[in-house]
């Protein structure tokens, strides 16, 4: 009499049965389906494994590996303006490097902790933005950006924007509202062919729950190429000031130091000519802000001649020549001279920002 096995229940004909070929097809399609089934739950318990190591690994590269920042000082390091910035009016006005601001009747500016700026508004409530544009080339056109910022308890608006011209901006996405005490994400559609700048405003106005003397904290913005924010990682402070310094430079007396600004020549007994060297090239030849020229000196043999008017003579991105009025006829014409201020307030600007 035919026995079955203890697992597949496969029949065992006795040594007395003849053969059936019924009993052996019917064992053959046991063994078939159930070798399907193991492989099947093979596959499948292999291939889960293997999605969840995939988005593990996606995972451990994205808080790993971090893509260059786009935006500079996003975590607003760069003061070289000063800490502590007042704004009026609609006219943009550079804070931390890299950062115009706009609020009208008015509000300030100034640096926080942990890589925040800190936007106060003021008595009077009015809209606020904040920008920072950069250049672009054809590596970008046709891919999408991210952008990721931290925010404080106040909502505000973000939005991205591109330019054909530099001076006629459209959106690559419209304003998007972020979700207060975290960090927010926004990615763009693609960049069109032909675009020459790519903007990043921050906006929040009368119409979003503003209020007088209300504290605006955002910092660590960051705008890197793909669809995924990675993490953000400060730069060194000297490399991030030395890509701000591509778009301004402050030449400034700190506390009781000499500052010597640059040297050059006498042309005549009230007219100098001095070379300023600036640290790096600048976007383009700047415009020259001189704060007060009464508080800077030349100097011709070893004497301290004072000086009338500053303005700028010739402009290269890195050379800048000034020419130098004196007060009366006090130098040797063809001597040499050197440029030097040592007076608390006293600062020459090199300004090559995007207006």
């Amino acid at each position: 009499m035919a026995e079955y096995t203890a697992n597949y229940r496969l029949k065992k004909p006795d040594r007395t049965d003849y053969y059936n070929v019924a009993d052996f097809n019917s064992n053959s399609d046991i063994i078939d389906k159930y070798v399907k089934q193991n492989f099947d739950e093979s596959k499948s318990y292999t291939d889960s494994k293997k999605a969840e190591a995939v988005a593990e690994t996606k995972d451990w590269a994205i808080n790993t590996f971090s893509n260059p920042n786009l935006l500079r000082n996003g975590d607003s390091q760069v003061w070289q303006r000063g800490t502590d910035i007042e704004i009026s009016g609609a006219t943009r006005k550079y804070t931390a490097d890299g950062w115009g601001v706009i609020c009208f009747p008015g509000a300030r500016v100034k640096k926080g902790t942990k890589g925040f700026m800190e936007a106060i508004i003021g008595s009077t409530v009015g809209d606020f933005s904040m920008q920072q544009i950069i250049e672009i080339n054809s590596n970008l056109w046709g891919k999408k950006l991210t952008l990721s910022y931290d925010c404080g308890p106040e909502y505000i608006y973000a939005r991205l924007t591109y330019s054909l011209d530099g001076k006629n901006y459209s959106d690559l996405i419209g304003y998007k509202k972020s979700i207060p005490n975290t960090r927010n994400y926004i990615t763009t559609n693609p960049i069109p062919e032909n675009s020459t700048m790519v903007a990043v405003y921050i906006y929040k106005s009368t119409n979003h729950d503003m209020a007088a003397n209300m504290v605006i904290p955002l910092g660590n913005f960051k705008l890197e190429l793909g669809e995924t924010a990675t993490p953000f990682v400060p730069r060194p402070y000297g490399e991030e000031l030395a890509l701000c310094q591509r778009y301004f430079y402050r030449i400034a007396v700190h506390g009781s130091e000499t500052l010597h600004i640059g040297q050059g020549y006498a042309k005549s007994q009230t007219e100098a000519f001095v070379d300023v060297t600036l640290p790096t090239i600048m976007r383009i030849p700047p415009t020259v802000t001189v704060s007060d020229p009464t508080l800077a000196y030349l100097y011709d043999t070893a004497a301290r001649k004072p000086i009338k008017s500053i303005v700028k003579d010739s402009s290269g991105e890195m050379l800048q020549t000034l020419k130098v009025t004196m007060e009366s006829n006090v130098l040797t014409t063809g001597n040499g001279v050197m440029f030097n201020s040592y007076t608390t307030g006293f600062f020459i600007d090199f300004d090559a920002e995007i207006y």
